[in-house]
């Protein structure tokens, strides 16, 4: 093979590669509106559920305001889905969003906790919550609030005498803060 030869097929490699690049670029080609419509679902094959009418998130508590009715396939409807023509909104008002919920998703009762357990519902499965007294002097001043991240930590002494600390947890998160026990009369956060 010559030197022009092969000049050439890089040439043409290059030239194809940009032309391949300049394609992917380009996105899909859109959908005349007479080809969208036929691809349209009809009403017969759709069914009316009970949706997320804003972005909700853990510990949310649903209310009126946030569920919307919509029609969906039947085929991407789950088993459980709560149709739009339950009572009372399928009693999902009143209870607390377990995972994030973005608008639009259909409601589902496992997404759901009942309403007086909200630190359980935001609590992955598998996990436990505890409670921990602290002064407010340790309370960062009265600054910790509810979705902060803390470390727990041990204070002792040494054999020798010394004090020492050390980190025990990492990265805890704070379910609720200014809980009032009744352990010595004293205020505590927890």
């Amino acid at each position: 093979m010559t030197i022009r030869t092969i000049g050439v097929l890089a040439l043409s490699g290059i030239g194809a590669a940009g032309v391949a690049w300049v394609y992917v670029r380009s996105g899909p080609a859109p959908v005349p509106a007479s080809a969208a419509e036929s691809v349209a679902v009809s009403p017969a094959q759709t069914v009316s559920v009970l949706v997320a009418a804003r972005g909700l998130k853990p510990g949310d508590v649903v209310r009126a305001a946030d569920i919307a009715s919509a029609r969906r396939p039947k085929a991407g409807v789950p088993p459980d889905a709560i149709p739009s023509d339950a009572v009372h909104f399928g009693g999902i008002t009143g209870r607390v969003v377990r995972y994030p919920l973005a608008q639009g998703a259909i409601f589902d009762p496992h997404d759901l906790q009942a309403a007086p357990s909200v630190d359980a519902a935001l609590l992955a499965r598998g996990m436990r919550g505890i409670s921990i007294a602290v002064t407010p002097q340790s309370a960062v001043a009265g600054l910790l609030t509810r979705g902060d991240y803390v470390d727990v930590l041990l204070a002792y002494k040494t054999s020798s005498g010394q004090e020492a600390s050390r980190r025990i947890l990492q990265g805890l998160r704070v379910l609720a803060t200014d809980q009032d026990t009744a352990v010595t009369g004293m205020q505590f956060r927890t």
